[in-house]
């Protein structure tokens, strides 16, 4: 795991771990690579500018994923409830398909857990994205159950269930990432 690095978006004595732009071309990177589309399918954001707005949320904490100095991907937790905050991640395209993945996955949630000092992590994946729920079961996370309806694509106006994933750092610890 030494070739993963965590770096959250923080402020350090006034400075920031990242610029503004530098989250916007995150946000840029995967409209370009389709996953904002997806990961946004609701609407939710819509642009880089209102991306950087979302991360700077004071509710949201936001964390790049490196994999040998290069990022892998995005992870950031917002909708703090009780002891869960409800979890989001989204790979760079170079690295869909690869075993990268789950391990990534793995890091950051347990790194959030830690930091967040929740016991759980919620995710809510339109069951159209069997890849995402996919990608979160390798990393360690639990299927639990499905919300009829829970969800409206933006680009087709359909409702769907969404599906209800957990992540706890009891457990995982000690299992084979897939």
């Amino acid at each position: 795991m030494h070739n993963f690095k965590i770096v959250p978006y923080v402020t350090f004595d006034g400075v920031p771990t990242f610029r503004d732009s530098d989250i916007m071309a995150f946000y840029d990177r995967m409209a370009s690579e389709g996953s904002a589309d997806v990961v946004f399918s609701d609407g939710s954001v819509s642009n880089a500018a209102h991306f950087l707005q979302e991360m700077r949320h004071h509710g949201c904490w936001l964390i790049v994923i490196y994999y040998k100095d290069e990022p892998l991907g995005l992870m950031w937790s917002n909708r703090y409830q009780d002891s869960f905050a409800q979890n989001h991640f989204c790979c760079f395209k170079k690295f869909w398909g690869t075993p990268q993945i789950a391990q990534a996955g793995r890091l950051g949630s347990l790194w959030m857990i830690e930091r967040l000092k929740v016991p759980v992590l919620l995710g809510l994946v339109p069951k159209s994205n069997p890849a995402a729920v996919d990608a979160v079961v390798r990393a360690g996370g639990k299927v639990i159950g499905e919300l009829p309806d829970g969800h409206t694509s933006l680009v087709t106006g359909i409702r769907e269930p969404l599906i209800i994933l957990s992540y706890q750092k009891e457990g995982n610890e000690d299992e084979d990432i897939q």
